[in-house]
């Protein structure tokens, strides 16, 4: 139900509609893509252990890589606007350190050491406006989440060692996915740079949550930068 209530889909729907209108100009110029790169991203998130109320630092976490691959179509309106629905696989990761002292510099100081990471299958909305040099891409993007995990090292410092404790949540596992997950994307990018290649930068901005709050954990709204190498098959 909330799939079916949600504005960002009324969007994606109404988009896919209005194509029926423009059947006599994509009739032969409709084309066919592939695109794959790194992406870069942090999530707003709570990762913590309450029982070590000390653990005051903490904040969003930190970028790291991760990689999205799509497939699209380009469905012209015109010379210069188009419709590109896109349909891929992303893999998301970051990092935090959060806790007592960020270099474990005091006997009794401990950290956190999070890694996170998420998996989704994404449908893609996007409208471009081709401009003399380059396009300008916006439009919703759904998510499908496939998995979402937190794997923490807790460091703890003593007299004579630091010590280990490992813990993580499986939220997939645990039933606690938050599908699915609406983002916005828009960005710049330029076809044609060799052949049939090109290339875009994209920025995702997060609209809803990835998992649900779950002992003392969620992942929340996943926001961050897409490189795209894309190639293009032409007649």
């Amino acid at each position: 139900m909330k799939l079916i209530h949600s504005p960002v889909f009324f969007l994606f729907i109404l988009s896919l509609s209005s194509l029926a209108q423009q059947k006599q100009y994509e009739k032969h110029n409709i084309k066919f893509g592939l695109s794959a790169g790194p992406n870069f991203t942090n999530a707003s998130l709570a990762s913590y252990t309450p029982t070590l109320p000390y653990f005051s630092r903490y904040k969003a976490s930190d970028y790291k890589i991760g990689l999205n691959v799509k497939g699209f179509v380009v469905i012209p309106f015109s010379t210069r606007f188009s419709f590109q629905p896109e349909l891929g696989f992303g893999l998301y990761k970051q990092k935090q350190v959060y806790g007592d002292l960020p270099g474990l510099l005091s006997p009794g100081s401990a950290n956190n050491y999070d890694e996170l990471s998420e998996s989704a299958i994404t449908l893609g909305a996007i409208f471009k406006y081709r401009a003399k040099y380059f396009s300008i891409s916006a439009g919703p993007q759904l998510a499908l989440i496939t998995s979402a995990s937190i794997n923490t090292d807790t460091k703890t410092v003593s007299y004579n060692a630091i010590t280990d404790q490992y813990s993580g949540e499986n939220f997939k596992q645990d039933g606690k996915l938050h599908n699915p997950a609406f983002s916005f994307l828009f960005g710049l990018s330029k076809d044609d740079i060799y052949k049939n290649f090109g290339a875009g930068i994209y920025y995702q901005l997060g609209l809803t949550d990835f998992t649900e709050y779950y002992n003392n954990r969620e992942i929340a709204k996943v926001n961050g930068f897409l490189l795209q190498i894309s190639y293009t098959f032409k007649e």
